[in-house]
């Protein structure tokens, strides 16, 4: 979750740090999350969005307040009663305040990922925007908890979707 978009035309890139900074992105630890044409953008920015507003530990007032502007704003545009034509330009406002005195690098992450969806999806979050009631399917965040060796996969942490920002 440390880097941006990485669209189709751009899977040729290689893999280091210089490269995928140049087109946006970045190497981070080495890990990707991968989405298929089906998924839904804002779902896939909401579930983000709620992720880093989660898991700030709420020492820095920048990024905890600009992380939840960011993820409320992105969930209203699937409420009809509360989607407004400036949430995505509230999430990136949100986004981007974030890592203001910082102590950390999660609101960086925050201010990085979040813009990049929007910027290279806002065709879907305009889209979301005229229907917030258009069916999707959640995307929940892959958060790995363990190894498991004897089936040579990964556990998901699945109760993650319960944990709330208010700790």
């Amino acid at each position: 979750l440390s880097g941006g978009v990485i669209t189709p035309e751009r899977f040729d890139t290689p893999a280091d740090f210089g490269s995928l900074a140049l087109i946006g992105a970045a190497l981070g630890s080495g890990g990707f999350i991968a989405y298929d044409d089906t998924r839904n953008v804002p779902r896939i920015a909401s579930s983000l969005a709620r992720f880093f507003y989660v898991e700030s530990c709420n020492q820095c007032p920048a990024c905890k307040q600009g992380l939840r502007l960011a993820s409320s704003a992105i969930d209203e545009l699937f409420d009809s009663s509360k989607a407004t034509h400036d949430d995505p330009e509230r999430a990136l406002y949100g986004a981007r305040s974030a890592p203001q005195g910082h102590r950390c690098f999660l609101p960086v992450q925050g201010a990085t990922v979040i813009p990049s969806l929007i910027s290279r999806f806002r065709g879907e979050f305009e889209a979301r925007y005229r229907e917030p009631l258009a069916p999707t399917e959640a995307v929940p965040v892959p958060l790995l908890v363990d190894y498991v060796a004897a089936t040579r996969s990964f556990a998901l942490d699945e109760s993650y979707v319960r944990k709330r920002p208010d700790w």
